[in-house]
């Protein structure tokens, strides 16, 4: 594995599991009357009058809304001049990801999810962003 290679999934890492994987838990937690944060009392009386349809739906578009949150986040901070993202490896500093990623960082998501995320969505293998229909 190149220095490049590994700098993309360790941040790729970074991302799935400090943002990715906690805040999928962290809502899924919430919408099925778990918790007892301030958000998850207020969810849990929000969806007081939903039916398990319908909590299923929601759960279905937690990862998704994650998703494109962090895919909006990725695409914003590569055209964003002033702003580099570098990371250190055992085989040296890559400065600049943007630079190594075939598939700018955006692209490098789908791939990170597959690979790195313990939250897959959820039905079959993980589809990309097409919705599975609701059961």
């Amino acid at each position: 594995m190149t220095k490049e290679r590994e700098a993309l999934d360790m941040f790729g890492a970074l991302l799935m599991k400090r943002v990715r994987d906690g805040r999928i838990g962290e809502w899924d937690v919430a919408v099925t009357g778990g918790g007892k944060s301030e958000q998850g009392l207020f969810v849990r009386e929000l969806l007081q009058s939903f039916d398990a349809q319908q909590i299923d739906a929601i759960r279905q578009l937690i990862p998704r809304i994650v998703d494109t949150a962090l895919h909006n986040l990725l695409w914003t901070l590569e055209q964003e001049e002033a702003v580099v993202i570098g990371v250190h490896t055992v085989a040296g500093f890559v400065p600049n990801l943007s630079e190594v990623s075939i598939d700018e960082l955006c692209g490098e998501l789908d791939e990170w999810i597959l690979r790195l995320s313990s939250k897959h969505y959820p039905g079959p293998p993980y589809d990309g962003y097409i919705l599975p229909p609701i059961r």
